[in-house]
């Protein structure tokens, strides 16, 4: 049971050792790249995002990102 539990332990260690991890260097330079930040949001969550009936976006999301000093354009997978 020890040894179980001492081998588990350490696999989870050696995991979390070698998982890699994101840079906000790396991002950044991205973005720099791009010449843009994108913001997005999801369709269909009421409250959070969502077309109404004209085909309008409106919810948190789309506050947030719209309040952003950034350009807003609508984009969607269909």
């Amino acid at each position: 049971m020890k040894k179980t539990m001492i081998a588990s332990l350490a696999a989870a260690g050696m995991l979390f050792a070698v998982a890699g991890q994101a840079h906000a260097g790396t991002t950044l330079d991205a973005v720099k790249k791009k010449g843009f930040v994108q913001c997005g949001i999801s369709d269909g969550l009421p409250g959070f995002s969502y077309a109404d009936a004209n085909g309008k976006f409106t919810g948190i999301d789309v506050d947030v990102c719209r309040a952003s000093p950034l350009p807003f354009s609508v984009m969607t997978a269909k």
